[in-house]
């Protein structure tokens, strides 16, 4: 009787992670991966399963796990790539999963250096007012590129310029001098009493 090897005799849901799939090869427990690798494989029961393919599954959801990590250190608040490198080079992982897991984020928008440059300037002028050259400063420190960094400063400036121009045009309309306090302020209820 010729006994079948390395095929997929069956794959089991996880019973404590709705997201992981069991395979057992020729019987017995082989590996347990993701279900976008599953998916992406294609894994079916019946399916060969030699050495080579097994190493591809692993190498695969290693990168998986790489990836949930990076999208759980970004969940928090946007980064710099460099702050996301720094973060799985920190965590151990190899400079080759480094790469795989950085591009397959840039491809989907998930880091992206000008929409970074751009959050951390408006954040920070929201809840903490810097000047730009602090600003500029903090945006290098996080790694973001000079260039990127010179961008985002010059597009808020004229976005708050045009924002002033146009708060100055709202105040001219209504009629309002410096010399006269604008409705609805401290000063102009003082001076209706």
């Amino acid at each position: 009787m010729d006994s079948i090897q390395n095929v997929i005799t069956a794959l089991q849901a996880d019973p404590m992670n709705a997201d992981k799939v069991h395979v057992f090869i020729d019987g017995k427990h082989a590996l347990v991966v993701s279900l976008d690798v599953a998916a992406a494989e294609r894994l079916t029961v019946g399916q060969a399963c030699p050495p080579e393919r097994i190493r591809r599954l692993e190498s695969a959801q290693e990168e998986a796990q790489v990836h949930e990590f990076a999208l759980n250190f970004l969940s928090y608040r946007p980064r710099s790539a460099r702050e996301v490198e720094q973060r799985l080079r920190k965590k151990g992982i190899t400079p080759e999963q480094i790469e795989a897991v950085m591009e397959r984020l840039r491809k989907r928008g998930y880091v992206d250096d000008q929409a970074f440059a751009r959050f951390w300037i408006g954040n920070r002028q929201t809840f903490s007012p810097r000047g730009p050259r602090l600003l500029r400063s903090e945006l290098r420190q996080k790694g973001v590129p000079q260039d990127v960094v010179d961008a985002a400063l010059s597009e808020y400036q004229e976005e708050q310029a045009e924002r002033e121009e146009q708060s100055a045009q709202v105040a001219f309309d209504a009629g309002l001098t410096d010399d006269e306090p604008a409705p609805g302020s401290d000063e102009a209820t003082a001076l209706a009493l």
